[in-house]
């Protein structure tokens, strides 16, 4: 036992951050796959991972996920992570699509300990890795998956190699972190298009000042090959669809350059509510607690960035790698018009941790009496607000109860509707028609239909299903189901509402699926025939409302119409369908 302790008093740094990330791995695995998030965004993803695990590796596309706005797809790498985790455990279950997000989640804790020990002490960077670890809104991003998620390790383990590339004395060390930074960008290019553009124009401005000379050209070329190498799908794509890739990524840089008029108080408002939000998972837009705090923290670190890297020859370099981190994805955001939610941050997500550092170190200057009990204090006050803010999110997933939710916060998955629930409204579905040898057919939120479809291939392959359709032949075969929110007295969409009696429900926490019967003029149903009926059965109201819905139907198409000539005078290439390996191998 005496052993034991020694140890741990000799290897205390070491033994605290073993402590950390198994602390970090609790609460981002806690209820891992009930609660995980799977809306269509996921869907998507994981159908593209299905089509190859099911029909070969050679079914995997060239390009991933859509930059947002654009046609332009980003590399494959996130589809790639995802395909190697069902391979790994054999299994398409949702869960396991989202390890790679999680995992790399948990490993930027020590890279980031690594990270920040090249500039703090061993004590204080343990205390901001302490923070990172559990703030609320990195460990909800961790929970589920998605392209941007990861961003945060990929992104941190290039500014790593960014730094000790130039850092580094020994010739042969700096090249090898010249060759990480490459595998870094190849990969978180590939997770976000801020990430494509922004990070080579940090290396850009760090290196006018301190380019790392030293490095033998040959690092160079490897880390340019590397890069080419996680690109290779990317420009087979490119050159399977005549430059797509090329022109689509022109116009997304142009486009999202060309937006209109910003207002910079609304805007940087945000940005410092975020900066607020992610330390202590306290903020909101409305808040002017919030608002202040940011400010502060952005300002101090700002000035603690500027002064090191004029004043302090030995961190001058570490001080304005953050600075211009911290600017170029900040200006990006701006000039780029996006909505400012935490997941654009994610590039930048370990930069408020860092301020609140240099915060931290600006006080301590002033040799304040009590200063360092007092600094402790509010590191406990912010973790037990991030603690108090998972406590929320965990009472919320358990008893499906909104009104538990007793402060303003940040959830990303705000309605509740959690895997475990639809899986559970599925198994119902699945276990009503197996009894009846019937077709299952739904109709439900357009955000959740291919949710629904997903979990009956993966979960329940021998139960055919379909969504509720007009145009469906054989009707009589369908047993039918309406999955709305519980206590929602819209109990179906507007296009059937008058077309099914509704039998029975029950619910499943924030999910109530009814049984529904088909009315006979909807088992009958031809296009003639409905516009009368529908007609007939109208109210004035109703024929109001319709007309109301047909006129805001023509202003979409006309702005639509609109857009689509603005569009053609900014030149916008066509859409094209992802190519897949196969296409290219054959």
């Amino acid at each position: 036992m005496k052993k034991i302790i020694d140890f741990i008093k000799k290897n205390w740094i070491g033994t605290a951050l073993a402590i950390i990330i198994l602390g970090a791995v609790f609460v981002r695995v806690y209820n891992f796959e009930d609660w995980l998030l799977f809306k269509a965004d996921q869907v998507r993803d994981a159908t593209l991972t299905a089509e190859a695990f099911n029909k070969g590796v050679e079914n995997l596309p060239l390009l991933g996920p859509r930059a947002a706005g654009t046609y332009l797809r980003l590399g494959p790498a996130f589809y790639y992570m995802q395909y190697t985790s069902a391979k790994i455990f054999n299994s398409l279950e949702p869960h396991i699509l989202a390890y790679p997000d999680l995992i790399f989640s948990v490993l930027t804790i020590p890279l980031l300990f690594y990270f920040l020990k090249q500039f703090f002490s061993r004590r204080d960077s343990l205390l901001i890795t302490l923070l990172y670890s559990f703030s609320f809104i990195i460990i909800q991003y961790s929970r589920y998956a998605w392209n941007p998620n990861s961003i945060t390790f990929w992104g941190l383990l290039f500014i790593t190699g960014l730094y000790k590339a130039s850092q580094e004395e020994d010739k042969k060390k700096a090249g090898a972190w010249l060759l990480v930074l490459g595998f870094a960008y190849a990969i978180v290019s590939q997770l976000h298009f801020v990430a494509l553009v922004g990070y080579p124009v940090v290396a850009f401005l760090f290196w006018i000042l301190f380019f790392p000379k030293k490095i033998n050209w040959k690092y160079w070329l490897g880390s340019i090959l590397i890069v080419l190498f996680f690109y290779v799908p990317v420009i087979l794509s490119n050159i399977n669809t005549d430059g797509d890739y090329l022109k689509q990524f022109v116009y997304a840089v142009t486009a999202k350059s060309e937006s209109g008029e910003t207002d910079l108080y609304k805007d940087w408002q945000k940005i410092s509510t975020s900066f607020t939000n992610f330390i202590s998972s306290v903020g909101h837009k409305d808040s002017l607690l919030s608002f202040i705090g940011g400010t502060i923290l952005i300002l101090a670190g700002i000035f603690v960035t500027i002064f090191y890297s004029f004043k302090d020859k030995k961190n001058r370099r570490f001080a304005y790698l953050i600075l211009v981190w911290f600017l170029v994805f900040i200006l990006i955001l701006l000039k780029t018009d996006t909505s400012m939610k935490p997941r654009f941050f994610m590039p930048i997500a370990s930069v408020p941790f860092i301020f609140l550092g240099f915060l931290y170190l600006l006080l301590d200057r002033f040799k304040i009496k009590f200063f360092r009990p007092i600094s402790l204090i509010i590191v406990v006050g912010i973790l037990l607000l991030n603690l108090n803010g998972l406590k929320t999110v965990c009472v919320y997933f358990k008893t499906q109860d909104k009104d538990s939710v007793g402060r303003t916060i940040f959830i990303e998955q705000d309605d509740a509707k959690v895997l475990k629930k639809h899986l559970e409204v599925t198994e119902y579905m699945a276990r009503v028609v197996r009894k009846n040898n019937k077709i299952a057919c739904f109709s439900t939120s357009a955000v959740y239909e291919r949710t629904y479809e997903y979990l009956f291939d993966v979960y329940f392959p021998d139960v055919k299903y379909d969504r509720v359709s007009e145009s469906f032949k054989d009707k009589e075969k369908c047993k039918y189901f309406s999955i709305i929110t519980t206590g929602n007295e819209k109990r179906i969409s507007n296009d059937y509402k008058n077309d099914f009696i509704f039998e029975k429900s029950k619910v499943f926490g924030r999910l109530e699926i009814w049984e529904i019967k088909a009315k006979e003029e909807f088992l009958n149903y031809s296009p003639e025939a409905d516009k009368v009926i529908r007609l007939r059965d109208k109210t004035d109201e109703e024929i109001q409302s319709d007309l109301k819905e047909s006129l805001e139907k023509d202003y979409e198409n006309i702005t639509e119409e609109f857009s689509q000539e603005e569009n053609e005078k900014q030149k916008k290439p066509e859409r094209k369908e992802r190519v897949l390996w196969k296409e290219i191998l054959n």
